[in-house]
């Protein structure tokens, strides 16, 4: 069972890092059209990329001490 566990939260993982990836995409071609910095569309990229990083960092403490006890 923990293993079932252990590879849903390393989708979830992968899968919240390829969105970080398609923001980072997102704000570069923002970037090259020189939009300045404090565009709402950037703002709103950046806050979307922590929250997932955040989001990532749970997930991660979460399986590392699932993988502790397995």
């Amino acid at each position: 069972m923990k293993k079932w566990e252990l590879r849903v939260l390393a989708w979830r993982m992968e899968w919240i890092w390829k969105q970080i990836q398609r923001n980072r995409k997102k704000m570069n071609r923002l970037i090259e059209k020189r939009l300045p910095y404090t565009n709402s569309r950037l703002v709103a990229l950046d806050i979307r990329n922590r929250w997932l990083a955040c989001q990532h960092q749970a997930l991660d403490c979460e399986y590392r001490e699932l993988d502790r006890i397995h």
